[in-house]
Parts: structure tokens; C-alpha cells; sequence
């Protein structure tokens, strides 16, 4: 227990953090660590190379970033750090979120048991889609992405997720799929556009240099000829410089019209937004054809950077391969799922221009990206 447990203890109170030691020596836990600023816990949780399984939070020391906490740890379905509130705080402790009273003989023992209880349930369901879309269920995460050359930012991707009453926060593998099947793949789009949109100008981040805003749409969506006034429309609502938005069309169905999908990226490049294609891999029907139009960006897909990391030649080979051809074509490589020093190194001596993954920061909600940027850029 005491090796796979590693713990962040968020607040001031000395109570605390002497019956904290006490229980992880008996434990033989000696990963521990503490800090009294709710931003600077914040900063270090959003890269998961932390790899803290459990966050302890003391009464009051987390303000009112409290809810952004949430969302970061026990909010997440899928998050393996469990938030534990230490004390009577005289307020309701918030859903999926463990609560100690008083420090006691045991208490840590006890909560390491209940989140290995709670790990070995099985996931979450797929979520299935009402008849009647709830554009209120959805919200969006932000996924930084940084330079393998130079660590420089470059961007965010807003990946949306689905608030559900009872499973807690969903990515988007247990529900878009679902959603687009079901005929909801334009209301989903514009769920997330606004909301992404809308967290931009909240959380400031127009603020940081060089930082872009990119957004995943389906080739349906992004064939609509609204899709470039819509797009307008938002920008100027929120103040938001078309260079800075990067429209990403993902490959959850072949694009069946080349030369219609060339005219509506032209037509969204001749308006100043960047293209992508995302999630590119080997068994990508056509990924070839889809490097002739008029992009910016080429992105490949997470499992492509895992298997290249775990040692698989062929994956290897394609990553080169696609260096070469993006290399020729003057674009833009993106490694997503970049999760170990290994694979960064691995992805730069491939010659990939970016990254993006776990080991630079996890999906976050959009106030706190200014604390991750600031942790990035300083570290």
C-alpha cells in the first residue's frame, strides 16, 4: 500500500501535518508532500508527472479555488488522485470527495483502503445520449501543448466533457462517439465552441503569449458553410484573434469528399484560423490523402506515441515516416499522449515539433492553465 501511495497535503494547520507523518511512517509511505497555497497545489497536480494518489486537503485552505480542486481530482471519472477534506470545514463536502473529521489512529490506513476499493470497480459506463441534447452536461478541459525543442508554449486543446449526475465528470471516449451516433454531433460542437470561447475570456488566457486555442470538430461540422460566420461571430464576441484558433477535424468517420473537405478548410484559412487533422495513425483510412489539403498541422494519435515509446518498430517507422512527409509539406507534428521522459526524448529524436500529453499537463480547467503556464514556464 504504502509504495503505490504518494500524497499532497494542501494547508498550514501543525495537528495535521504531525499526525499526517505519523500515519505514513507506519505506513512506510515516504512520498508526502505539503504546501499552504492552493495555487501552487494547483500548479503541481496539473502535470500528472506528480503522480500524487491522494490530496489532502485542510478547513479553508483552498478558498474558492475549491471547486477547480474538485474538477482536477476526484471530479474526473477516470482520475486516479483521490481529494480527501481533513477536519469540519462547516461546509458540505462536495460529491465523490472523501472526508476525515479529526485526525485519528488509522485514518490514513483507512482512506488508502477505501480509493484501492474504489479502483478495482470496474469504469464507468458509456454514457447514452437523451433524445433531447442538454447543452448544460457539457464542459470542457484544456490539454496544454508545448515545443519538444525549446519546452516553449504554444496552445491549449479544449477536450469536452460530460457532467453526469451519478458517474461524476466523463471524458470524451465514454460519450462522443455516442453523441454523434445519435445524430447530437453539431449540437456537441457548439456546446463546446461556446464553452470554450466563453473560458478563454474568464480564465484570461489570452493573456499568455503565445498561446492558441485549439477545439476538436467532427468532418460533418466542418463542412457546414455557417461553420467560418460562426466562428466570426464568437471571436469578435470574446475578443479572440482568428490566428490564435486552431480547428482540429477529427477522423471518427473517413472524410468521403476530399475536394469539398479542401474548399471548407480553404475557406477557414482564407478567414485566418489554423487546421489540423487529429489523430493520425497507421490504420487512418486515406491519411495520406488528407496530408494534400490545405492544413496547418498534423497531430498523431496518442496510441501510435504509446506503442512507439513501448519499443514497436512499426510504430516507430510510421512516426519517421510522417516526420519526413510534414517535413516536405512545411507542417506541424504534434505528439499527443506524451506521458514519460522517455517518450519526449524519443519524440524529439524522431524529429516531432510538439507535444502534448500527461507528462506536460492533464486535461485542466481553464482557471487554473494560468497557474499550470506559470509552473511550466518557471520550472
Amino acid at each position: 500500500m504504502g509504495d503505490m501511495a504518494k500524497l499532497l497535503l494542501l494547508g498550514g494547520d501543525e495537528s495535521w501535518r504531525r499526525s499526517l507523518a505519523i500515519e505514513a511512517e507506519g505506513l512506510g509511505i515516504t512520498g508526502v508532500e505539503t504546501t499552504e497555497s492552493v495555487q501552487e497545489a494547483l500548479g503541481r497536480l496539473a502535470s500528472d508527472a506528480a503522480g500524487f494518489s491522494h490530496v489532502l486537503v485542510q478547513p479553508g485552505a483552498a478558498g474558492g479555488l475549491l471547486p477547480d480542486l474538485v474538477r482536477l481530482t476526484a471530479g474526473e471519472a477516470e482520475c486516479g488522485t483521490a481529494l480527501v477534506m481533513l477536519g469540519e470545514s462547516g461546509h458540505p463536502v462536495p460529491d465523490r470527495v472523501e472526508h476525515v473529521a479529526a485526525p485519528h489512529p488509522g485514518w490514513l490506513r483507512a482512506t488508502l483502503l477505501r480509493r484501492a476499493r474504489l479502483l478495482a470497480l470496474p469504469p464507468p459506463p458509456v454514457a447514452r445520449p437523451d433524445a433531447a441534447f442538454d447543452a448544460t452536461q457539457i464542459s470542457n478541459r484544456y490539454q496544454p501543448i508545448v515545443n519538444l525543442d525549446d519546452r516553449a508554449v504554444v496552445g491549449v486543446e479544449a477536450l469536452a466533457r460530460l457532467e453526469h449526475p451519478v458517474l461524476g465528470t466523463l471524458p470524451p471516449g465514454l460519450f462522443v462517439p455516442q453523441f454523434e451516433e445519435t445524430g447530437h454531433a453539431l449540437n456537441l460542437a457548439t456546446a463546446v465552441l461556446r464553452g470554450a470561447f466563453a473560458d478563454w475570456r474568464a480564465a484570461g488566457l489570452g493573456a499568455l503569449p503565445t498561446m492558441r486555442l485549439g477545439f476538436n470538430l467532427p468532418p460533418e461540422v466542418v463542412l457546414r458553410p455557417d461553420l467560418p460566420a460562426q466562428l466570426g461571430r464568437l471571436c469578435e464576441e470574446c475578443g479572440i484573434a482568428a490566428e490564435r484558433i486552431v480547428v482540429e477535424i477529427t477522423e471518427t468517420r473517413p472524410v468521403s469528399d476530399l475536394p469539398a473537405m479542401g474548399r471548407a478548410i480553404a475557406a477557414l484559412r482564407e478567414s485566418g484560423y489554423r487546421i489540423a487533422v487529429d489523430d493520425v495513425a497507421p490504420d487512418l483510412p486515406d491519411h495520406l490523402g488528407l496530408l494534400t489539403l490545405p492544413i496547418h498541422t498534423v497531430k498523431l494519435d496518442q496510441g501510435v506515441v504509446r506503442r512507439a515509446a513501448a519499443g514497436c518498430a512499426r510504430a516507430r517507422f510510421f512516426i519517421a515516416e510522417l516526420v519526413a512527409l510534414t517535413r516536405d509539406r512545411g507542417l506541424d507534428l504534434v505528439a499527443e499522449g506524451v506521458e514519460s521522459p522517455a517518450s519526449w526524448a524519443l519524440m524529439a529524436a524522431l524529429g516531432v515539433d510538439k507535444a502534448q500529453g500527461f507528462l506536460i499537463g492533464r486535461p485542466l480547467p481553464a482557471a487554473v492553465v494560468p497557474m499550470w503556464y506559470r509552473a511550466w514556464t518557471q520550472g
